[in-house]
């Protein structure tokens, strides 16, 4: 019995111990199955509250681009002796539910044309913009035109399809027309940070924009970025009272005439608020840029929409096109 019962232990303490590993095992599987479902619910909840957001701070963005609108259409002229608005129009943050948004408005035909305006306006916008390379100006400048116009004739420092076929990305160029700014990243030599600017640094940008143009000292790397400065939508008959600083110098306009429409806008004490679209008549653009922002509280999530309308029709009844409408990123 005594050999019988010393063989018979040491199993049931292998058993044992198997099963035990076994219930360890099993415990630590489920436990990265219910780790893993749990990550995988809160990342889909986070993503459904994310979707939600984004959806609502559409909504608030749209309703922005809506109040500008029906603020153009009930325009009316200012009275006798009364100042128009000053350019660009702004609403300041308005609440609506849990978010707020806020608007920009500026006139299209106060920019330069992407598809009218000459080399050397291009050139100079991009010099006191910080690309001090002079080549890199002429090539930019020189293919901004080769893009938009109908022929294959490539210009001195230019480009046209025989170019941009060899590229890593091959395409052709354009030949018509720009109808988005953001075709400028397509035409050689441009890139994001000359289009849109490296300076994050919001005094240091203030400080660079409020200085003559021509006398502004940049970094290595430092670009203001031309996007705010030109359009695809001008009519091409340029309102040089709307135009700010940049535009103006670009477009070489004499010095006093130039002194003379900023000594305006400062006295008019700049951008004007969005009520008081009432004197829209009195300046009178056609061609619209509204850039409205909807954010929601205690949210990262923000929804950026641009759109260029167009004002048609008479004072009395007016209506509008759109033009251009798209969701901007960041």
């Amino acid at each position: 019995m005594d050999q019988v019962g010393s063989w018979r232990m040491p199993a049931v303490r292998s058993e044992c111990g198997a099963a035990l590993v076994l219930v360890l095992w099993v415990g630590a599987v489920l436990s990265l199955v219910l780790t893993g479902f749990a990550f995988s619910m809160r990342v889909e909840a986070d993503a459904t509250r994310n979707f939600r957001d984004h959806a609502q701070a559409i909504r608030l963005a749209e309703s922005g681009i809506t109040e500008v609108l029906a603020n153009l259409a009930n325009a009316k002229p200012p009275a006798d002796g009364a100042a128009a608005p000053a350019w660009p129009l702004q609403s300041g943050p308005r609440r609506m539910g849990r978010g707020v948004y806020q608007v920009i408005v500026t006139n299209e035909d106060s920019k330069i044309s992407l598809n009218h305006a000459s080399e050397t306006v291009f050139k100079k916008l991009l010099q006191q913009t910080g690309v001090s390379d002079v080549p890199l100006q002429e090539t930019i400048a020189a293919a901004i035109v080769d893009w938009r116009d109908s022929d294959d004739v490539e210009r001195p420092n230019g480009a046209e399809s025989e170019y941009y076929l060899s590229r890593a990305v091959p395409h052709v160029a354009k030949n018509a027309p720009f109808q988005r700014i953001e075709e400028l990243l397509a035409v050689r030599g441009m890139n994001r940070d000359i289009l849109y600017g490296t300076i994050q640094d919001r005094a240091r940008r203030d400080l660079l924009r409020t200085a003559p143009p021509d006398q502004r000292e940049f970094a290595a790397g430092e670009y203001l970025g031309i996007a705010s400065s030109v359009t695809a939508h001008g009519s091409g008959k340029m309102d040089y009272t709307m135009a700010d600083r940049d535009v103006l110098f670009a477009l070489e306009l004499p010095q006093r005439r130039m002194r003379e429409i900023l000594s305006v806008r400062e006295a008019e004490g700049g951008s004007g608020n969005m009520t008081g679209a009432s004197g829209v008549a009195k300046s009178s653009p056609r061609i619209y840029h509204i850039e409205s922002i909807g954010r929601i509280d205690q949210s990262p999530i923000a929804a950026h929409i641009v759109a260029v309308v167009a004002r048609e029709g008479t004072l009395r009844a007016p209506r509008f096109r759109v033009l251009a409408w798209h969701e901007k990123e960041g």
